[in-house]
């Protein structure tokens, strides 16, 4: 058998040594870069911490959606929907006498002794629907087309509920993401904008610590770190009465305006079908028009704007014809401002044996015209709006809910000097039913620097920081807690509350990384 010769046995040792010194170089190398990897996420840099895709919070949201969210069967529903989720996770949820749910999450070994970080949202929304779509609300879900070209979700001819179920979603992806964090609390409050009762009876040991954020948000790159107040007030009286006098009765109906939730933007909080129909109104006694008025209604919620309205004329043969025109010439100028799905007619009706008496009649129509007509502002940054959120005027009853909402408690205090100047010139007294507080955060607050930090990286940009200006129950929680900085962020929900209520696809996991982010960070130290 013959043998290699040395030169080639030395020639495949040299081979067999390269190959193992680059095989051990290449080991060395991964060992070291993993080393690195794992010493930055520890450090809680923001390119390391847990991600979601917009999937991962679409799922949830869409399971949301075939809850109730007001009316038969809320919050019962959604609450064991919830219960169920956060239990397959490993947590336990609790729900209050109230209908919130409450969910603590214990932090991560070693991370123990870090603050208590709070994640809220509401669980409660109305949904809109328009006159084409029956809806059924404790039995219908919302549908959507989750996956259009355009990457818009957007409502089957009704709004989604989408500020609290975007919200809920987002804490349940939280939740299910394996992360390093400090003790977690989700509470998920019952109730909506009109009616904040879960947040009103939330036991005040819950919202404790120095952070919530909030999911309530409804634009996309901004901190929200304060909410506007709001003041409710009641004009009631007892009107008289009197015997009908004209041959023609019409009803004057405004329907189909994009309603939604009142905001401090206050030409936006004017577009709506009782400004319509009092300008209306009053445009013709401007005008010497002898008419009869017999009933006026709108709304039904505190603290959104009415999408319908109508009120019931009577008129004699000379004044029929002017009249007309001139509630036509106001449509025509509302139509185009009011929104595509908005219907504005004059529609004959049987005539009524009584109408107001042309006292009463002037005393409601000086107090909604001089409602509406008036700008409350404390100064260029500041500002306050009126809105009626329930009408209900009758030859015998005069009844007008009214929330003003302003950027602070010294905007809204601005009404009461006009208050009594609209009670003088109407003879109809307006008491105050109520107060909601809102809430301001520290701009410089370490959780602010922190949050908008993790928020800008998982947007790509700079965040903003700035008031949201919508009443919420977010001011409740900071006067259970004074010491609680409170922040909210969101996707942006164009017509909110509305049908043509919709947001972008793509944007649905952004608040819920920078919250990731948020987290981790917040496991590394302590405040």
């Amino acid at each position: 058998m013959r043998t290699a010769p040395n030169w080639c046995k030395i020639f495949i040792m040299n081979k067999i040594f390269d190959t193992g010194r680059r095989t051990a170089l290449w080991v060395l190398v991964c060992v070291l870069s993993t080393t690195f990897i794992l010493s930055s996420c520890d450090a809680g840099g923001g390119a390391t911490a847990a991600t979601v895709d917009a999937d991962n919070v679409l799922r949830q949201y869409r399971d949301i959606l075939f809850f109730p969210r007001s009316g038969e069967g809320y919050p019962e529903k959604i609450n064991a929907y919830i219960s169920e989720r956060v239990t397959t996770m490993g947590y336990t949820a609790e729900t209050d006498a109230s209908g919130n749910v409450i969910v603590d999450v214990p932090a991560s070994a070693g991370a123990e002794e870090q603050p208590l970080t709070i994640l809220q949202c509401h669980t409660g929304d109305e949904i809109a629907v328009s006159k084409s779509r029956l809806f059924d609300a404790a039995n219908d879900g919302v549908l959507i087309d989750a996956y259009r070209e355009d990457g818009i979700i957007q409502g089957d001819d009704t709004s989604m509920g989408a500020s609290g179920a975007v919200g809920v979603a987002t804490i349940l992806t939280v939740l299910q993401t394996s992360l390093r964090h400090g003790p977690i609390r989700a509470i998920f409050t019952c109730g909506q904008d009109g009616d904040m009762s879960g947040a009103r009876n939330l036991a005040p040991e819950y919202p404790e610590g120095h952070c919530l954020i909030s999911l309530d948000g409804n634009r996309l790159g901004t901190v929200g770190i304060g909410a506007a107040y709001a003041l409710t007030l009641r004009g009631d009286l007892n009107f008289t009465g009197a015997a009908t006098q004209g041959r023609h009765a019409y009803v004057l109906a405004a329907s189909g305006f994009a309603g939604g939730r009142m905001t401090t933007n206050a030409g936006e909080s004017r577009i709506n079908p009782v400004t319509l129909i009092t300008e209306a109104l009053t445009k013709a006694k401007s005008q010497g028009i002898f008419y009869e008025l017999c009933n006026f209604s709108a709304g039904s919620n505190a603290l959104r704007m009415p999408e319908e309205a109508t009120a019931v004329v009577v008129l004699n043969d000379y004044e029929e014809k002017k009249f007309i025109r001139t509630f036509d010439e106001g449509a025509r100028e509302y139509r185009d401002r009011a929104g595509k799905d908005a219907e504005i007619a004059m529609i004959e009706t049987a005539v009524p044996d009584e109408v107001m008496s042309n006292d009463e009649s002037a005393n409601a129509l000086t107090f909604l015209f001089g409602l509406l007509s008036s700008d409350f502002s404390a100064d260029q940054a500041i500002s306050a709006t009126l809105g009626i959120d329930r009408l209900d005027l009758s030859p015998h009853r005069f009844t007008c809910d009214i929330s003003v909402l302003g950027a602070d408690e010294e905007a809204v205090g601005k009404i009461n000097d006009e208050k009594a100047n609209i009670e003088k010139l109407s003879s109809i007294p307006l008491v105050e039913t109520g107060r909601i507080p809102g809430f301001s955060t520290p701009e410089d607050s370490e959780a602010v620097r922190l949050l908008c930090k993790a928020y800008g990286h998982a947007l790509g940009e700079d965040c903003k920081t700035g008031a949201e200006a919508s009443v919420g129950e977010l001011g409740y929680l900071k006067e259970k807690n004074p010491d609680l900085d409170i922040m909210s962020i969101g996707v942006t929900i164009d017509g909110r509350d509305t049908v043509n209520e919709s947001f972008e696809r793509n944007t649905l996991a952004i608040p819920a990384n920078a919250i990731l982010e948020y987290l981790t960070s917040e496991s590394q130290k302590t405040r």
